[in-house]
């Protein structure tokens, strides 16, 4: 599983969007990608001022500030 971020333009601002990806290998060898989780705009003005970053390990699903 992986952090995917995609950047998009909308109304002449620059928005970054976050999804969790997993890789699957299925018949033939072949890899696809499937979106797990969609977290949506993620940015430094959608955090209160003040706000602790969290960091998330999604090995154990446990949640730690930084």
């Amino acid at each position: 599983m992986f952090l995917r971020a995609t950047n998009r333009k909308k109304d002449g601002k620059d928005h970054r969007y976050f999804s969790v990806i997993e890789n699957r290998r299925v018949a033939g060898g072949k890899t696809i990608q499937r979106t797990v989780l969609y977290l949506g705009e993620i940015n430094d003005s959608s955090r209160p001022h003040g706000a602790r970053r969290w960091r998330c390990s999604m090995s154990n699903s446990s949640a730690t500030p930084t």
